[in-house]
């Protein structure tokens, strides 16, 4: 049985992991390629590099129109000068 500070503590924890795989949905919505198992295979093709780019442009787009998980955290994006600095 949970207590009730542990109760909200996995709420308020739960709300933080929605808001972080709405993240990761971004990058394999914008990115398509990263989202599928042929697209990105271990051994055939630059995993890691990829998806560190499609991150990156993800980030540089939502530099540029704001986020719900900005929104969440109620702390704005940087300009993208200053992101890509």
């Amino acid at each position: 049985m949970l207590s009730e500070q542990q109760y909200a503590a996995n709420k308020r924890l739960l709300q933080v992991r929605i808001a972080v795989e709405h993240s990761f949905a971004h990058v394999a919505i914008n990115w398509t390629y990263t989202a599928f198992s042929k697209g990105l295979c271990s051994g055939k093709s630059p995993v890691a590099a990829t998806f560190q780019t499609a991150v990156l442009l993800t980030n540089c787009l939502k530099c540029l129109r704001g986020s719900q998980t900005s929104t969440r955290f109620i702390c704005p994006p940087p300009l993208l000068e200053d992101y890509l600095k």
